[in-house]
C-alpha cells in the first residue's frame, strides 16, 4: 500500500496545504490600505482556512464559503478558492467548480473595490488556473477510484482464495472419511462375517464363548451401521452420494498417465506396499497431484516419481521438466491445500516450488510411526 494512501497522511497533507494557503491569504490581505478592509480579510481567510481543513461532510460548504468570501475580498482568497476548485475535481464536480470560477472571475470584472477589481487579462488567467486545478483533481480522482476499485478487487479475490482454499480442506477431509469408510467396512464385514459363521457351531461351545460370539457379532453389525450415517453425513450438497474413491496402486496412475502421453520414470525403493492404508493413499495423492500439475502446466516435459521408504518415513517427490502450459491464464488450483490438509493429518510434511534440475516438484514426507503413535494405549 501506497504510504501516501494512507488517511492520516493524507490528513496531515492537507494540514499543511491549507496553513500554507492561509498564510499566503493572510500575508496578502495585510497589504490593504484600509484598515478595517484588512481584518475583515484576515478574519475571512482565517475562517475559510478552518472550513477547508475540516472539510466537513456537505461537499459543497468549502466552495460555497471560499467563493462567497472571494467575491468580497478578492485575491487573498484565491489560494483557498483553488483548493475548492481541486476538492470538487476530485469529487467529479465539474460543473460546480465552473460555477464558482465564472462567478469570482464575473464579480472581479464589475466590483467597485479597488482591491477586489481585476482587469481582462488578469481575470482570463485566473480562469485558466481555475480550469488546471479543476482538471488536476478530476484525473486526481479518477486514479484514487481506479486504485480504490482495484484494492477491493484485490480484497475481493484475496476472500475467494481464503474460501476456495477451506473448501479444498473440506473436501479433502470427506475424501479421507469416505476412503476409511470402504477399509473399515470391509474389515468389519468380515469380522461379523466369521462371527457369524462361529455362531453357526454354538452347540459345540462353551455358553461364554456362545454370549461373547453374539455380541462380537451385533458390535461389529452396530459399527457397520454406524458408519452408514457416517456417510450420510458426507453426502454432496446435491443429496447424492459422493462416488466412493477406488483403491489403486502408485502403478496404475503411472500406468493411466502414459497411456495419456506423458513421460514417466517411476522409481521405487523399499517395500511400500506394506505401509498402512492411510499413508498409501498419501503417497498416491501426492503422485497424482505431482502428474496432473505436471500434464496442466509442464505438457511435453518428462516427470520422474521416487518414492524411498526410510527406516521411519516415506519419501515422495514427483519432478517434471519444463513443458507446455495448456492453459497460462488459468488461475491455481486447490489441490495442493487439499494435499496439505491429508498429509498433515499424518503428522507429515510437504512442500512444492522450483528445484535445481527440474521445472517444478512437489516433495512429501510421511512418517510410518504417525498413526502407531496416535493408537497405541
Amino acid at each position: 500500500m501506497n504510504w501516501f494512501a494512507k488517511p492520516s497522511v493524507r490528513q496531515t497533507a492537507r494540514y499543511l496545504i491549507v496553513a500554507a494557503l492561509t498564510f499566503n491569504g493572510v500575508t496578502t490581505g495585510l497589504q490593504f490600505a484600509t484598515p478595517a478592509y484588512r481584518v475583515a480579510t484576515v478574519i475571512a481567510v482565517v475562517i475559510c482556512g478552518a472550513v477547508a481543513a475540516r472539510r466537513p461532510h456537505g461537499w459543497y460548504v468549502v466552495p460555497v464559503a471560499t467563493t462567497a468570501a472571494a467575491v468580497v475580498f478578492g485575491t487573498a482568497l484565491l489560494p483557498l478558492l483553488m483548493l475548492a476548485l481541486y476538492d470538487l475535481g476530485t469529487q467529479r464536480r465539474v460543473p460546480a467548480a465552473a460555477i464558482c470560477a465564472v462567478v469570482v472571475a464575473s464579480f472581479s470584472l464589475v466590483a467597485p473595490v479597488g482591491s477586489v477589481r481585476m482587469d481582462a487579462p488578469t481575470v482570463a488567467v485566473s480562469l485558466v488556473l481555475f480550469a488546471v486545478v479543476t482538471a488536476v483533481g478530476t484525473v486526481v480522482g479518477r486514479r484514487r477510484e481506479g486504485l480504490e476499485e482495484l484494492n477491493n478487487e484485490i480484497e475481493h479475490l484475496r476472500a475467494e482464495r481464503v474460501l476456495g482454499e477451506e473448501r479444498a480442506r473440506e473436501a479433502e477431509r470427506a475424501r479421507i472419511a469416505l476412503e476409511m469408510h470402504d477399509v473399515l467396512a470391509h474389515r468389519l464385514s468380515l469380522i461379523a462375517l466369521h462371527a457369524g459363521v462361529l455362531e453357526t457351531k454354538a452347540a459345540t461351545v462353551p455358553e461364554p464363548v456362545r454370549e461373547r460370539l453374539a455380541l462380537l457379532r451385533t458390535a461389529s453389525t452396530d459399527a457397520l451401521n454406524d458408519l452408514r450415517d457416517v456417510l450420510g453425513a458426507l453426502r454432496a450438497p446435491d443429496g447424492r452420494e459422493p462416488r466412493r474413491p477406488v483403491l489403486s496402486d502408485v502403478e496404475e496412475l503411472v500406468t493411466d498417465a502414459r497411456r495419456a502421453g506423458q513421460h514417466i520414470s517411476l522409481n521405487v525403493d523399499g517395500l511400500v506396499g506394506e505401509i498402512s492404508t492411510a499413508q498409501r493413499l498419501a503417497v498416491q495423492r501426492i503422485v497424482q497431484e505431482g502428474l496432473t500439475n505436471a500434464r496442466k502446466h509442464a505438457a511435453g516435459g518428462s516427470v520422474t516419481v521416487d518414492i524411498d521408504r526410510v527406516p521411519d518415513a516415506v519419501l515422495v517427490a514427483v519432478r517434471n521438466t519444463a513443458g507446455t502450459s495448456l492453459d497460462p491464464q488459468a488461475p491455481p488450483g486447490f489441490g495442493l491445500v487439499g494435499l496439505r490438509e491429508r498429509v498433515r493429518a499424518l503428522d507429515g510434511s510437504i512442500d512444492a516450488g522450483p528445484e535445481e534440475n527440474a521445472a517444478w516438484a512437489i516433495r512429501g514426507r510421511i512418517p510410518l510411526a504417525s498413526l502407531t503413535n496416535r493408537t497405541a494405549p
